[in-house]
């Protein structure tokens, strides 16, 4: 397992409210579901990067971005 490092997170007080809550109903804690949804969201954007350079796409949408 890699290391870990502690950070200094700020986001808003609702999101954390749903953050712990969903956290509490799966049993886990804020630190874990914050990580899964990192992992998640990396993988996520690995394949959408990975489509839109296959498709040619990433030039023209980088040009709205």
């Amino acid at each position: 397992m890699n290391k870990t490092q502690t950070i200094n997170l700020s986001i808003p007080k609702s999101l954390l409210e749903k953050v712990d809550a969903l956290a509490e109903a799966e049993g886990s804690n804020r630190s874990e579901l914050i990580r899964q949804a990192a992992r998640s969201y990396l993988r996520t954007k690995g394949v959408w990067d990975e489509l839109f350079k296959y498709a040619g796409l990433s030039t023209l949408l980088n040009r709205y971005a």
